[in-house]
Formats: C-alpha cells, structure tokens, sequence
C-alpha cells in the first residue's frame, strides 16, 4: 500500500499543504529517492507549488462588476418571472392527453393481443417473408429488363443517361433565367 501511486501522490500533496508529519515525510523522502521517475514528479509539483504561492493574485478591472450588473439588468428576467401560464396552453395539453391515451391503450391492447395468439405471430411471419419475396422478386424482375433493354437496345440507357443530366441543366437553366431573387454580399 506505500507504493500505491495514488497514496504517494495523495501523500505528495499533503507535503505541499505541510500536512505531513515529520516521521511521513522523512518516509516520503525515502520513497522518493528510490524511484526517479517519482523524485522528478515531487521536483515538478514543488516549483508549481512555489508559482502558485510567488504569483501575486490579479484583482477584476475597473468597472467589471458595474458591466456585469448592467448585463443582467439588459436580460429582462422580472418579465420572465412574471410570465403565467394561460388557460389556452393548459386545455391544449388536457386536449392532447385525452386525445393520445386512448390511442395508445388501443394501440397497447391490439399489440398484446397479437403476440399472445401464436397464430397471428405466424401468420405476420408468413406476411412478412411473402412481402420480402415478392419485393426480391420485383426487384430481380426489374434487373432483368433493365438488363435486357440494355442488351437489346444499348442507345436507349446512353440517352437516358445524356437526357436526364442536360434536362437538369435546362431546368436549372429556366429557373435562373426566369428572374429568381438574387442573394446580395453585403
């Protein structure tokens, strides 16, 4: 526990405040000669010590604490104070909460009663993996006759892809000479 870094380093600081007793510090002393990384670190903390107590303390500069109480003064808190809550805002909430909890009991009830019925588990299941196959399936069919078209027809992909660029351009073209507000650099 003598060589725990955290006791030396708690015992280093107690030094620095001359909390120690004479027997600890001697003990410290001992502990730190044997290590030199440890006796570097002690060096390192007593000039840091020193700068701390040689450094005169800076007192605010003139006029700070009238700025400061002049900013808080700007900020306007009495009219935040003395906001109250109206009667709209109120039976808006109320409104909204009568309106929301039976839709989420209704929603909660169908919900439990769907996954305590092991058959409509399987049948959302079945759903499930159906729409996935046909979704595969539409989109593997859509691949083919893009591969097709492409195959047969090779001018027809080029065009599309010259045709939708120049079309952008001619849209962007339009707009910016329709007489859209311009932004000024001020």
């Amino acid at each position: 526990m003598v060589n725990d870094p955290s006791n030396l380093q708690r015992r280093m600081n107690q030094a620095l405040d001359q909390a120690l007793s004479e027997s600890e510090f001697e003990s410290l002393q001992e502990q730190l000669a044997t290590s030199r990384d440890n006796s570097e670190q002690w060096q390192r903390m007593q000039q840091v010590d020193q700068l701390l107590r040689t450094t005169p303390l800076v007192g605010p500069s003139s006029g700070f604490a009238a700025r400061v109480i002049a900013a808080i003064e700007r900020l306007r808190l009495d009219e935040l104070a003395d906001r109250q809550i109206s009667v709209g805002v109120a039976l808006g909430l109320m409104a909204a909460a009568l309106l929301t909890i039976p839709f989420l009991s209704v929603a909660l009830i169908v919900l439990v009663s769907t996954l305590s019925s092991p058959s409509t588990v399987t049948a959302l299941f079945q759903g499930v993996t159906s729409g996935t196959s046909y979704a595969i399936d539409l989109v593997v069919d859509l691949i083919r006759v893009m591969r097709d078209l492409a195959t047969d027809t090779p001018m027809v992909p080029a065009l599309l892809t010259t045709m939708i660029p120049l079309g952008m351009v001619w849209a962007w073209l339009l707009w910016y000479l329709s007489g859209r507000t311009r932004v000024k650099a001020e």
